[in-house]
């Protein structure tokens, strides 16, 4: 499932494009209007599975906290403007020695870029990267999940049609030999207590017959459901799945349990998932522990001031701005505390 796993990667832009719209769950032509092969079926979950459908709007949600989080970084352009209108008889008033301007406008463009946030740049940087791999990590792990299951029912619908079918043949046979003892009764052929028996068999193989068509119809459900459609009312006691790969035995695979499990520590993503979570912790303790240090910014722009006394000033400005929060109520030492607790969970988990 590698390669597939790798493609649905690879399409999650245009999938993710078209999003949760194109879905019709109630749509039965896509499953039934032909029989389907693995690579199909596994087509099918993609584009309507709701788990992956919800993982995919996950990792866009997750990349859209990313760009959050390495916004504190980067540098940041600001417009505003102001106008102020006063009362001129209010203004007269007062008996001003000087002239009041009664009306005036500030408008000014500037950039500013943060210099020191007490360690929150550099840990902004590092936080939206490993939010982005714990995303993608999160993402193969619930598509990887999916795909196993949607071939693990691919087969197991097959599995339930041969059984069924021998069940059926077992069942025909046990009814024609019943058919033939009911003939051959009287006739001193057959005894009675023959005839009890062949009912006996034929009773526990009608039984079995409609276990196995009880357990064909279950795992076609199934398959059906985790390829993202729900199953008509009207098709639910004779559903046209058909699909068309046969019942192979797998190649054997010859590995050694240590070995698998070096293999899984090495590859499962959501144990990946998991190791960024400690980094990832140690990053928000960094940002929790900056609210007690000060902030630096540097800024330049260009303003104007005007006002109805022909005052006209404007021209290109820059400066730095230092903010501190001596007191912020107790909101960076809730912080400080939370964050520590949180990256020993992720250690405990890992």
């Amino acid at each position: 499932c590698a390669p597939f796993l790798w493609g649905a990667l690879a399409c999650l832009p245009a999938a993710a494009s078209r999003g949760a719209q194109d879905r019709n769950p109630e749509d039965a032509s896509a499953w039934t209007s032909h029989p389907l092969s693995l690579q199909e079926t596994l087509e099918l979950a993609f584009k309507n599975n709701a788990d992956i459908l919800q993982a995919r709007d996950e990792l866009e949600a997750n990349y859209g906290v990313s760009m959050q989080i390495r916004s504190v970084a980067l540098p940041q352009l600001k417009a505003s403007g102001d106008f102020t209108g006063y009362n001129a008889s209010n203004i007269q008033a007062l008996q001003a020695p000087l002239p009041v301007a009664t009306h005036r406008w500030v408008a000014s463009v500037r950039i500013e870029q943060s210099i020191y946030e007490g360690g929150r740049l550099r840990s902004s940087i590092k936080a939206a990267s490993l939010t982005k791999q714990q995303a993608v990590a999160r993402y193969q792990a619930t598509v990887a999940d999916k795909v196993f299951d949607v071939r693990t029912a691919y087969f197991d619908v097959l599995l339930a049609e041969v059984q069924q079918d021998e069940q059926q043949s077992a069942w025909n046979l046990v009814n024609q030999r019943h058919d033939e003892m009911k003939t051959r009764l009287g006739t001193g052929l057959v005894e009675r207590y023959d005839l009890l028996h062949s009912e006996v068999l034929l009773a526990s193989g009608h039984s079995r017959l409609l276990r196995g068509q009880t357990q064909l119809r279950l795992a076609k459900a199934k398959l059906v459901q985790l390829m993202g459609f729900s199953v008509p009312a009207r098709l639910w006691d004779s559903m046209p799945l058909k699909l068309s790969d046969p019942l192979e035995s797998p190649p054997p695979y010859s590995i050694e349990l240590q070995d698998a499990m070096e293999q899984a520590l090495q590859n499962r993503p959501e144990i990946e998932a998991q190791a960024k979570s400690v980094p990832l912790a140690h990053e928000h303790l960094t940002d929790a522990r900056s609210g007690y240090k000060p902030s630096v910014k540097v800024l330049a722009g260009y303003g104007g001031f005007n006002d109805d006394l022909d005052r006209d000033i404007h021209g290109w400005f820059g400066g730095a701005q230092v903010n501190w929060n001596i007191f912020d109520g107790l909101e960076s030492q809730g912080k400080v505390r939370e964050a520590p607790a949180r990256r020993d969970a992720a250690e405990t988990g890992l």
